[in-house]
């Protein structure tokens, strides 16, 4: 920076300060290339016109340089340390107007910040012309180990650059950045590296994270000295995260070892690697070119629920060749291996030299021959590095498989002498051919004999197997593109009856290894006796996809209201019209605004919670609900959100203060830009109630979906102006609520003594009667009664129901309160006919309930005597008939209650004196 310039709208101030000086106001700067750089640059009316102009311009907290949608600019921006940004006024580089403006920098770096933060970089397109030059460069060299804080680099596109797409570095000992943010990015067809971060020392950044970004196409430089060509490198951090990213096409110009890799980290603690895809990496040397790695130097680090194809080198690497103890306690879990280890024959899951105290679990791998090569599904070794062994190296509960003869595993005699090396309780699956184990000098064909090593041996018991695991469709994982999909690559389930459920070991209790919440695919670990092997925790097939529509809500309570709307899903949705009122600080345990559906959903799953909504005039203050339900549970299984306390998770259509609204929009229970909320699970399966209660007046919703798989980790639609209506999985509708008045049943189900007769208290005043005419109560149902009424109503298969009269006894009588019911498709839980018409056997509904109990007026019973009655399952979805006979006469009933959920354990109302008329 060669001057200090500073421009306020109205009252222009010309200030010589220092650096550190805060400024009264923040500036907006303009650059267009309409404008003209004798311009004041200060309104979008007066804009620059060259970047030039503003890099000679010295930034403070709150600035925005803002560059005009949808203009190509040449060259670069440049700031240093008297530019300076703070968390919370960043100094802001983004586009206006409509569209992307594009930074063409030719040789020179796109955006290049020096020993300074605080930055937020959004909405921009970088294009390089090759040169040395990176895309985006942060880099610092301030002495005394300074971390300069703040940096957020969102929705950017960087690609043509010789060096790396987005660069953040550090080389002053222990120098580095701290909270950094780099999202929805892409970085592709730069000639070195997509996205690097590095330092002259081990964990010298800090808070750093990559999500939902793309790294690919980037080819590395054939005659460079260092490895080049990886998608995503975490290097010099202490504390990181990498997911929901793709990293894919890199590599094939490297011809250095040590690289590259799509995904990876060295010199660096505590990093997650999670929900990515790498696929088809490369490389040009006899080394790499995988798809993940944890690298030298890294501890205390974890490589969990990645997706990895197609990539020449190992699909999960964990490499150190240094002769110390610096790359200890990393953990491998959960993943997904198909065909890596094209080139160089190397493992899906590969170690090589010495690491300590490592986990590798629960992975799920398959590997097919090659063009070139014998690749295996495991490989332990330390080829060049013989005198770094493991020490600590457990590999359990994962599935291995392999086709064309290759081996399972692959273990150096050198590993394999070590003690601390240890193979339990995996399953080894060669298809088509015979096993292959090599274990250093001898190769087994059998896990019995290998045992002889004392491998597959716990405290002297035997575990592994070699057993068709029976997956959905083993070597058929497709190519997502998409981190946000992983959780369809339905290739890797286990089939209803795999021999890999409840069959892993222990690694809970007494190992006392952590295993975290979910497997790869967000089922709840465990889901059954004991724990499955492979990345799949094998749930039930069911309810997946629960698709709802308001307007279908079974109760609506308080001045929620249905109202006709085009725009919405069905043409209707729910609303709260907006009234003022305040904003809740916490849901209700008996709130008067609400309403409630109820939907199938499977014990074991975890589901995100989605619903589509617009607020009132597009206002913030219009824009949340509360959200509970009748038996949810979190991932560890304890009540939360549940019906009837103050307990709830929050929905509010607005993602963070400030992001603003407009039209209908899909949010889900996060805060924050994209933050996804905490997953919802269900204590048993079967029916289960959503309750949405008001927070804010002025919100409407039109569709709730709760997604274990498809919308699991991305919203169904758009966060604003959207169009998506989701339609439900076909059949997967949710049984509803069966309510019946006396009034609707037709005069032709209407036989014998029976008839509808007025009557003020009953509901809409219509009652259902058989006179009193003292005939003796009959002992069972009759085959063909004389006097009974038919009930048409339909049911889904397999869902418990709960069926509920509202009745009245003539003069409350007890020789007059009770009927037989009867069915035309009932089953009991075994299967097997029960209440059935034209049989003698039939559900009596008796409304004195119990012995010497006295009657009064109307009230609610169901067949049980003192207790709950069974509940009824039907054999078959669609129409069913109920039939009401006599048992007594004088007796009346206005209301029929056939519930799978609302009232499946509860009465609708009291057993006397009873005034409840349940809505339709």
């Amino acid at each position: 920076m060669q001057c200090f310039e500073r421009f306020v709208y109205v009252l222009v101030l010309v200030l010589c300060v220092s650096a550190a000086a805060t400024p009264a106001y923040a500036t907006d700067y303009y650059v267009s290339r309409a404008g003209g750089d004798a311009n004041t640059g200060t309104s979008s009316a007066s804009p620059w016109q060259s970047l030039a102009r503003m890099s000679s311009v010295r930034l403070l907290p709150g600035d925005r340089v803002l560059l005009r949608g949808g203009d190509v600019f040449t060259g670069g921006l440049t700031f240093d340390a008297g530019d300076a940004g703070t968390a919370k006024a960043p100094v802001t580089i983004t586009s206006y107007g409509t569209g992307r403006a594009t930074i063409a920098a030719g040789a020179e770096a796109g955006i290049s910040v020096y020993d300074t933060a605080g930055y937020a970089i959004s909405n921009l397109v970088l294009v390089g012309a090759g040169g040395d030059a990176s895309g985006i460069v942060f880099y610092s060299d301030l002495a005394a180990d300074a971390k300069l804080s703040y940096v957020r680099i969102d929705s950017v596109d960087v690609s043509g650059f010789g060096g790396d797409g987005i660069e953040i570095g550090a080389w002053n000992h222990r120098a580095g950045f701290r909270d950094v943010r780099i999202t929805n990015t892409s970085a592709h067809g730069n000639a070195r590296t997509g996205i690097f971060f590095y330092a002259q020392l081990p964990g010298s950044h800090e808070q750093v994270y990559v999500g939902h970004s793309r790294a690919y196409d980037n080819p590395g430089i054939a005659t460079a000295i260092s490895n080049m060509g990886s998608g995503i490198i975490l290097s010099g951090v202490n504390g990181g995260t990498v997911e929901r990213s793709v990293a894919h096409g890199n590599g094939r110009l490297c011809t250095t070892v040590g690289g590259p890799v799509g995904i990876w980290t060295f010199d660096s603690n505590a990093v997650v690697i999670q929900h990515n895809e790498s696929y088809g990496n490369h490389t040009a040397s006899s080394a790499d070119g995988g798809g993940f790695d944890l690298d030298q130097n890294v501890s205390n680090s974890v490589l969990q629920y990645n997706y990895s194809h197609d990539n020449d080198g190992a699909g999960y690497l964990l490499a150190h060749a240094p002769l110390n103890d610096t790359h200890r306690g990393n953990i491998v879990r959960y993943n997904i291996s198909q065909n890596d280890g094209r080139k160089n024959s190397y493992a899906a899951i590969e170690v090589w030299g010495r690491t300590i105290d490592a986990d590798v679990y629960n992975n799920t791998v398959f590997v097919s021959p090659p063009a070139s090569g014998t690749p295996s599904a495991v490989r332990v070794w330390n080829a060049g590095i013989s005198d770094r062994q493991v020490a600590g190296l457990r590999i359990r509960n994962n599935i291995l498989i392999t086709s064309g003869g290759l081996s399972l595993i692959n273990v150096s005699a050198t590993q394999a002498a070590s003690t601390e090396l240890r193979f339990e309780g995996n399953n080894y699956y060669a298809s088509g051919s015979a096993l292959r184990l090599v274990w250093g000098a001898s190769t087994y064909s059998s896990v019995t004999a290998w045992r002889a090593s004392g491998e597959e041996i716990v405290a002297g018991v035997a575990t592994g197997f070699a057993l068709n695991p029976q997956l959905n469709a083993t070597g058929a994982g497709v190519r997502l593109d998409d981190a946000d999909r992983l959780e369809t690559v339905d290739a890797y389930r286990l089939r209803d009856g795999s021999p890999m459920i409840d069959a892993g070991i222990d690694l809970s209790a007494p190992l006392d290894i952590s295993l975290g919440t979910s497997d790869f695919y967000g089922a709840r670990l465990p889901n059954g006796a004991r724990y499955d092997i492979g990345a799949n925790e094998r749930t039930p097939a069911g309810n997946d996809e629960v698709v709802l529509f308001t307007a279908d809500a079974t109760s609506i309570a308080g001045a929620w209201r249905r109202v006709a709307d085009t725009t919405a899903a069905r043409g209707a949705r729910l609303v709260h019209p907006n009234a003022g009122a305040a904003k809740l600080a916490a849901a209700l345990a008996n709130p008067a605004n609400y309403f409630e559906l109820t939907f199938v959903a499977d014990a074991g799953k975890a589901y995100r919670l989605w619903l589509r909504g617009k607020a009132g005039s597009n206002a913030s203050s219009n824009d949340s609900v509360f959200v509970q339900f009748s038996d949810s549970v979190d991932n560890s299984g304890a009540s939360a959100w549940r019906i009837g306390t103050t307990s709830s998770t929050t929905v509010n259509l607005e993602d963070c203060d400030g992001c603003g609204l407009s039209g209908w929009g899909w949010q889900d229970n996060g805060w924050g830009v994209d933050v996804l909320g905490p997953l919802v699970a269900f204590s048993h399966s079967g029916l289960h109630t959503i309750r949405v209660q008001t927070r804010e007046d002025g919100v409407s919703l039109d569709q709730v979906v709760l997604s274990a798989r498809n919308f699991l980790s991305r919203a169904p639609g758009s966060l604003k102006n959207d169009f998506t209506i989701v339609t439900p999985p076909a059949g997967t509708a949710t049984p509803q609520e069966i309510v019946v008045y006396a009034a609707d049943i037709r005069s032709a189900d209407i036989h014998g003594a029976w008839g509808l007769v007025a009557d003020a208290t009953a509901a809409v005043g219509i009652a259902l009667a058989n006179p009193d005419r003292g005939a003796a109560k009959l002992l069972t149902a009759l085959a063909s009664p004389a006097s009974f009424v038919d009930v048409p109503f339909n049911a889904q298969a397999g869902v418990p129901y709960q069926v509920w009269l509202r009745m009245r006894a003539d003069r409350n009588a007890t020789s007059n309160d009770s009927v037989y019911l009867q069915f035309s498709g009932a089953v009991d839980a075994s299967g097997q006919p029960v209440a059935r018409i034209a049989t003698q056997t039939g559900a009596a509904v008796v409304l004195q309930d119990s012995s010497g109990r006295p009657i009064g007026s109307w009230g609610w019973n169901d067949a049980g005597w003192v207790g709950l009655a069974s509940p009824f399952i039907f054999s078959q979805t669609g129409p069913q008939t109920l039939r009401i006979q006599q048992r007594e006469d004088g007796i009346f009933i206005d209301q029929i209650v056939i519930s799978p959920a609302r009232y499946l354990t509860t009465a609708p109302g009291a057993l006397t004196s009873d005034t409840t008329i349940v809505q339709r």
